[in-house]
């Protein structure tokens, strides 16, 4: 043990004096190694080629830099989404200083960065191009002003109220290093073919156009996170090949039909607007999705035997991460169909529409955690359950129900 600790001593006073005796470098890397044990770690923080890099100009980014890098790809991809949980992480490796916050809240709180660390961030997105059409209030802006090795450089392409004439297979094509693509409300009938080339992309928003049809090819974003299908009205189904998404984190969608592929996305956290029932789409689609955190979910007319075990199939109990769900129901949902889902029991939200049978479900007074409950035009219920005995319940809404003597 004694001979482990002098090795370790040994890297540690070589890793320090790379940091150039300056303090946040120092204190910065002290932060990251106290999450490493073992000599071969620390041998390979010490032998890092990220301290040889050109680009950065200042020794310190150095060290901020390889600290950026040793963040799990989970943390960065969920930072936006579980904030609080990572933040005492990131002030640990000096990314934030002085934070204070304000009662019980920790949604309100202050903090500060310094001076260096946003001088690394600014380094780090130096070489980033961001391009943006605006065909409503810049009606000639296009891209004809860039060269070809300009276009190859942008990393976050937003258009709006453009015209296909504008978006050209050539322009998808020459997109090379695009990490964000955004279009909304433009005339694109047809997306592009060569939409599948732009193998960096991780965002890509199609809102609020004409297409009918996905390409094919658009499966061949294997490092795509966010699919924002929202608003597109002639937009039917998902291309087949869904399922080599393999990454996609985010898929927010209004389409009638999903290929039996979407079964397949098992790192999905978020899925807005899954219909299930009238013989299209399964709810059994739903069973190994267990990392879901945002679910809304409509059922429409499930009044056969088969529907009754696809609502057993989809397994929402095992959907722990789940902390509100919106539930809308169409048509005819059998009672028995309803009582078997048993929906994610750490549920802090919960929101239940159209609901037309003449009790509430079974679960609906079993979640510990339960914080808001909505009602709305629950028609055929005449009374509401026992909600008290939900020890957490806070905000209650009841909306279009006949309860007693008339309408709430």
């Amino acid at each position: 043990m004694k001979e482990e600790c002098k090795k370790l001593e040994g890297v540690g006073r070589k890793i320090a004096m790379k940091c150039k005796g300056l303090p946040l470098a120092a204190k910065s890397m002290g932060s990251m190694l106290s999450f490493r044990n073992s000599l071969r770690e620390w041998e390979d923080v010490l032998e890092s080629p990220l301290w040889k890099l050109e680009e950065v100009a200042e020794e310190v980014f150095r060290v901020l830099n390889l600290s950026y890098s040793d963040l799990s790809p989970e943390m960065v991809d969920k930072v936006y989404l579980k904030g609080l949980q990572y933040f005492g992480n990131l002030v640990m490796r000096s990314f934030f200083q002085d934070v204070q916050q304000y009662g019980d809240d920790e949604s309100k709180m202050t903090f500060k960065i310094h001076d260096i660390v946003h001088d690394f961030a600014i380094s780090l997105s130096k070489t980033e191009y961001c391009f943006i059409l605006d065909g409503k209030h810049s009606s000639h802006q296009t891209y004809d002003n860039l060269s070809f090795d300009d276009i190859g450089k942008v990393r976050s392409f937003s258009a709006r109220y453009v015209s296909q004439d504008i978006l050209t297979p050539y322009l998808f094509k020459s997109l090379k290093r695009v990490r964000l693509l955004r279009l909304v409300d433009c005339d694109l009938k047809e997306l592009p073919q060569e939409i599948g080339e732009l193998i960096h992309l991780r965002y890509l928003e199609l809102r609020g156009i004409p297409i009918q049809e996905l390409p094919e090819t658009l499966c061949n974003l294997h490092n795509l996170q966010t699919l924002h299908l929202e608003c597109c009205g002639k937009l039917r189904a998902l291309p087949q090949g869904i399922h080599k998404l393999i990454n996609l984190r985010h898929l927010l969608i209004g389409v009638e039909v999903f290929p039996q592929g979407l079964s397949k996305l098992t790192s999905l956290w978020t899925l807005k607007h899954f219909r299930a029932g009238r013989g299209s789409n399964k709810l059994g689609y739903l069973q190994n999705l267990n990392h879901f955190e945002d679910l809304h979910l409509t059922l429409e007319d499930m009044d056969e035997d088969d529907d009754l075990v696809e609502a057993e199939k989809a397994e929402l109990t095992n959907k722990i991460h789940i902390l509100e769900l919106n539930l809308f129901i169409l048509g005819n949902v059998r009672m028995d169909v309803m009582d078997v889902l048993q929906l994610p029991p750490n549920l802090h939200t919960l929101q239940l529409d159209y609901y037309k049978c003449n009790r509430f479900p079974k679960w609906i007074t079993s979640f510990n955690y339960l914080r808001e409950l909505s009602i709305n035009k629950c028609r055929n219920c005449s009374s509401l359950p026992l909600l008290g005995i939900l020890p957490m319940l806070e905000e209650l809404s009841v909306y279009h129900m006949e309860i007693g003597m008339g309408w709430q």
